[in-house]
């Protein structure tokens, strides 16, 4: 909202939300945004107005459900009870709260007759608007016009409800509808939102409860145990049929129906069926909640149940195909690309470790949730990479905002419950929203299923912070065990060690140049034998080169193309030519850029034969990458950078400067030369490439200019401290 140009705005939640917010300062600053916090107290038993303005009141009630000694469900009170066991059971009370809100439209205003107006002797213009707005108006013979002479009487506004009920707990809660009656006026649209999980809809409590609505009511269900998963990214999921055709099904999933639905031009689709809601009970019209549905509330003539715009989940498959096949004449063809590995090979000198590798299909496999950079976009969501170790369960290394709803549109839901089920870790690079807002949607998904298993989260310290303060404010605790990433920093300490004994896996969280407490990640497999760097965000960094050596694979971010250098500079990124430079310094096998800014679309970078010459390929969301398929990696980078006609083809010359292009030279040269300098490091700190590095260095402290500005770092606090 703040960078859509908000400036103010009210937010109205149970009481809490201000030390969410609170505990946020360390990723959300946004100091032109004036933010009024309304908390709602749980021992309120009465409706609140929480907003009052000249188009509608909105009104807050408290719903309080409570629980008693350590379960998360309450007991039941035993009649054997002592008064002193009666005494300590109220004592270890634990109640929950959940919102109800009731949305009154002011009076809707009658029609504006024009017929009357004319007989009156009014002429058209501005004289008709303000009659509108309220106004009297003076005809040309000195009469007095007012509203009601040529305006029908107004109605009453319509009503809907918003009823939040997590569980069953809660029912008992739910307000009396006597005294109520000023909410259900006769002749008045209502309207009921149900966030109601299946069992709270099937319980005969809520269905007398809803019942008193009336006949005449409109029942909208909104739970994922309701509704059907749709996803309204229709960009998307076309992306990925392409690519699944141009690339092939090892890497993008050939029928992605959690994406789009896809049908063939036979009409066949994989759309299930809609919840059949007749066992629920309700003596009104009900509707199973979509995305893009619409409760239209004015004009009186509109009100109602608008799917107008609800996105029909299909698209033809087959004309999809036939559009690449006749475009098959921009798709880069595989000869260069066979020539181009001859040289890197030679220019490497790394053919034995090449052909070394013996992975089966189930040793590990990335899959990328995400591969933009700040914000969510059409083509790209934000950071997210699945690990999946298959029988040794699953990691995630960063977990962005919507993570959980990419690995439903990648896997559907049951499959991504499993997976979410199977994770073992979650590693987190640094605290910008993009990397880790998802965490806690991860969290409470694992909370729902009941997996009593705590996870191990690793991150910076801020984020116990904030995982704490949220999961006190929602319904359900997360279960999870933190480990900061300072403590896995080389050389590592004891409690480093607890990873290789439980997991198989050796983490090594590696300081990097981005903001405070960035980390870039090496994790080695004790059982298999593998290496996996991952960057995070970060300039180019000596310290990730030398911890990473010999990767055999390499996920690197690349947010700016190669002629945005001085901008990736001061917002401490990689360019494209920096990212493919650092994973050549540091002889990574194989590379997959990463992290692309969302000005680009899918993608928009010039550097085919750049990236291929860098042993490398371009990330897009929900592909695919098992260790089984290193060896032939790049057979689908053609195909990735073909996707769109505007990609150019590879030849020979292309790739001979490409490989000049990716020298990375000791001597110093200036940023914009193309050519990143990686200075030693003797303290452990990553230094910036020359020509960015810190003019000044001291025993503990490190300082960089930029325009005036002083950054200085604290090794024994890692902050940075700003002055003129």
């Amino acid at each position: 909202m703040a960078d859509a140009g908000k400036n103010a705005m009210r937010i109205t939640a149970p009481s809490g939300l201000v030390k969410i917010f609170q505990a946020s300062r360390c990723f959300f600053h946004r100091p032109h945004l004036q933010l009024d916090f309304l908390e709602v107290n749980m021992d309120e038993r009465r409706w609140i107005l929480v907003c009052d303005d000249e188009n509608l009141k909105v009104f807050a009630r408290p719903l309080v459900a409570r629980f008693h000694g350590d379960e998360s469900s309450p007991e039941s009170a035993r009649s054997d009870d002592s008064e002193e066991k009666a005494a300590k059971r109220m004592r270890t009370e634990r109640r929950q709260m959940s919102l109800c809100y009731r949305c009154q439209l002011n009076d809707l205003p009658g029609k504006f007759n024009p017929d009357k107006a004319k007989a009156l002797g009014l002429p058209k213009g501005p004289a008709y608007a303000k009659l509108v707005r309220g106004e009297q108006v003076v005809t040309p013979d000195g009469r007095i016009v007012s509203p009601s002479d040529v305006i029908g009487e107004s109605s009453p506004g319509p009503v809907v409800w918003i009823v939040n009920v997590p569980s069953q707990d809660f029912i008992d809660a739910l307000p009396a509808h006597e005294g109520e009656a000023a909410a259900f006026p006769t002749g008045v649209f209502r309207a009921v939102v149900h966030l109601c999980p299946v069992e709270v809809l099937r319980n005969q409590h809520y269905k007398k409860w809803s019942s008193l609505f009336g006949i005449d009511t409109v029942h909208i269900l909104l739970h994922d145990t309701v509704t059907i998963p749709k996803c309204v990214f229709r960009s998307s999921a076309d992306n990925v049929f392409r690519l699944s055709h141009l690339v092939g099904e090892k890497h993008f999933p050939s029928a992605p129906e959690n994406l789009g639905g896809l049908t063939s031009s036979k009409g066949e689709s994989s759309e299930p069926g809609h919840v059949d809601v007749t066992g629920f009970g309700f003596s009104g019209q009900v509707h199973v909640g979509s995305s893009l549905m619409k409760c239209v509330l004015a004009p009186k003539e509109k009100i109602g149940i608008d799917v107008s715009d609800v996105i029909e989940q299909v698209f033809d498959a087959e004309t999809v195909v036939k559009e690449l096949e006749n475009n098959r004449d921009v798709v880069c063809s595989m000869e260069p690309f066979q020539k181009m590995m001859g040289i890197v090979e030679q220019k490497l000198g790394l053919t034995e470790p090449r052909t070394s590798f013996d992975f089966d299909r189930k040793t590990a496999e990335i899959v990328f949730l995400g591969t933009g950079a700040a914000l969510p976009s059409s083509y790209r969501n934000v950071s997210s990479i699945l690990l999946n170790l298959f029988d040794r369960g699953c990691i995630l290394l960063d977990a962005g905002e919507g993570t959980y709803g990419q690995l439903v549109r990648r896997y559907g839901v049951g499959k991504a419950d499993q997976l979410v089920s199977n994770l073992k870790a979650i590693w987190i690079s640094h605290m910008h929203a993009d990397h880790h807002l998802g965490t806690v949607g991860i969290l409470s998904r694992r909370r729902r299923l009941e997996d009593g298993r705590p996870i191990l989260v690793v991150g910076p310290a801020q984020l116990d912070q904030w995982l704490h303060k949220f999961s006190a404010f929602g319904h359900d605790r997360f279960n999870y065990l933190f480990f900061d990433n300072a403590d896995l920093v080389w050389p590592p300490k004891p409690q480093s060690h607890y990873f290789e004994q439980t997991l198989g896996l050796r983490f090594e969280s590696v300081e990097v140049i981005h903001c405070p407490y960035a980390y870039g990640l090496v994790l080695e497999d004790c059982v298999n034998e593998w290496k996996l760097v991952y960057s995070g965000d970060t300039r180019p960094c000596r310290n990730l080169v030398e911890r990473g050596e010999g990767a055999t694979l390499a996920i690197h971010e690349a947010t700016m193309g190669n002629d945005l250098w001085r901008e990736a500079a001061e917002k401490n990124h990689c360019t494209v030519r920096e990212a493919l430079q650092v994973c050549k310094a540091m002889k990574a096998y194989r590379t997959v850029l990463t992290h692309f800014s969302q000005r680009y679309r899918v993608p928009a970078f010039y550097d085919c034969d750049e990236i291929a010459a860098g042993n490398a390929i371009v990330a897009y969301d929900f592909m695919a990458v098992n260790f089984a398929d290193l060896g032939t990696l790049l057979d689908a980078l053609p195909g990735l950078m073909s996707i769109y006609p505007a990609s150019d083809t590879i030849d020979e010359t292309d790739v001979v400067e490409a490989n000049e292009a990716l020298v990375v030279d000791d001597d110093s040269l200036s940023p914009g030369s193309g050519v990143i300098v990686l200075p030693p490091c003797r303290t452990g700190f990553p230094l910036l490439p020359s020509g960015l590095a810190y003019p000044e260095q001291a025993e503990g402290r490190r300082q960089r200019k930029t325009e005036g500005l002083l950054l200085r770092r604290d090794r024994s606090t890692r902050r940075f401290q700003t002055g003129v």
